[in-house]
């Protein structure tokens, strides 16, 4: 269902047919026929939501993540803009769609070997990254990684041949996104890293057991298992331990707690308004809320939020910024903000917290280390609805 994998997928499969085409002319007319068919009816919910739902105002996004799409436009022209006054022919030889597309291109083909992403500090968005300031994967995996993928191309282990096509096609067509390596559009390029990891690993215990100094062997190993064991230890304690404190406000976590009150309390209002400064997303509360799909979908009214449609009302819920004003007085109304937006006129109904975090600071020479505790939500009415 995402964008950038209605691309990759197909173009996987294709490789692969190709790659495989000798055993498949081997399959009975009939039988190739059948499956082919079959084929083509589980990709009729792909093919009919791709052309359908390119009409919808929300999926424009997808265009603007590519190197050919508006948002990169805008920095071609941008950069075109600086050298204006130079000669015509240096502008159109050099600065032209084309070339400038083509060079984005190839600097994304070199940015997608980031040591940086795949190994040390991951993606750049807290959102999308694990446990926070880790990435993706193991810093052993790195050296695995390099060495399994030379020994099935030096060694020609066609078996695992497919994950290098897999590779090279997210690699070749991964990189016409705006930016690379990304922790959702690139992610598919977990299977052959892994592959390639756990068969370089394979392969480097084989030629390790093969050495006769008994001491260096054993030695090797003891260090080796000492790394591996303190990073998963440490992988594991950061994400059950660090992480869902450290990232709590990316990730959401008051998110269930909020719906979960606001239902235990909601019959007392006519309306239950967020108010766009408290950032909360509508789809926390149609999870957490078990809102039923088939009354959302009659229901909510829809509005055009940037790029993407967003919710502005299902049922009494609304989603909008609110006229402090106007609104405050003389209604039965329940308003979830932020903290740095409450009203001077108003009564809190209940504060939502994050969980309490540890915060180091250096200053004049001296380290200093207090906690803080950051507010997720406020709930409020006005002074009337008392």
């Amino acid at each position: 269902t995402y964008n950038v994998t209605r691309l990759i997928a197909p173009a996987i499969f294709a490789f692969l047919c190709l790659y495989y085409y000798k055993d498949l002319k081997k399959y009975p007319l009939t039988k190739s026929l059948s499956l082919l068919l079959l084929f083509g009816v589980g990709l009729l919910p792909f093919v009919i939501t791709f052309f359908a739902l390119q009409s919808q105002p929300g999926f424009a996004a997808h265009d603007d993540a590519l190197l050919i799409g508006k948002v990169a436009r805008t920095d071609y022209i941008l950069t075109r803009s600086y050298f204006a006054s130079l000669p015509q022919l240096i502008q159109k030889f050099m600065f032209n769609y084309v070339f400038l597309v083509g060079y984005a291109y190839l600097k994304n083909l070199v940015s997608f070997f980031s040591s940086s992403f795949f190994f040390i500090t991951g993606a750049d968005r807290p959102n999308e990254n694990i446990a926070g300031n880790l990435g993706m994967f193991y810093y052993f995996d790195l050296p695995f990684i390099f060495y399994g993928a030379y020994l099935v191309v030096k060694n020609k282990i066609k078996e695992l041949y497919p994950f290098l096509i897999w590779f090279l096609v997210i690699y070749f067509l991964g990189s016409i996104i705006k930016s690379v390596p990304n922790g959702t559009r690139t992610y598919a390029v977990v299977i052959p890293f892994t592959v390639f990891a756990s068969y370089g690993i394979y392969s480097a215990l084989k030629l390790l057991l093969t050495v006769k100094q008994k001491m260096i062997r054993n030695l090797v190993l003891i260090l080796s298992s000492g790394v591996i064991v303190y990073s998963v230890l440490f992988y594991l304690l950061s994400y059950f331990v660090r992480f869902p404190i450290e990232l709590a406000q990316d990730w959401r976590s008051e998110d269930q707690k909020t719906v979960e009150y606001i239902q235990s309390i909601e019959k007392n209002y006519d309306k239950v308004v967020f108010d766009t400064s408290s950032g909360f997303y509508y789809t926390s509360l149609l999870f957490y809320g078990k809102i039923d799909p088939t009354f959302h979908q009659t229901h909510a009214t829809y509005s055009l939020h940037g790029l993407v449609n967003g919710v502005d009302k299902v049922g009494k819920y609304e989603f909008r910024k609110v006229d402090w004003g106007k609104e405050l007085k003389g209604q039965k109304t329940l308003f979830i903000t932020g903290s740095n937006n409450v009203p001077d006129n108003s009564t809190t109904v209940n504060l939502i917290f994050y969980p309490t975090r540890p915060v180091a600071i250096f200053f004049d020479r001296q380290i200093a280390q207090y906690p803080t505790t950051d507010t997720a939500y406020v709930l409020l009415t006005g002074k009337d609805d008392e």
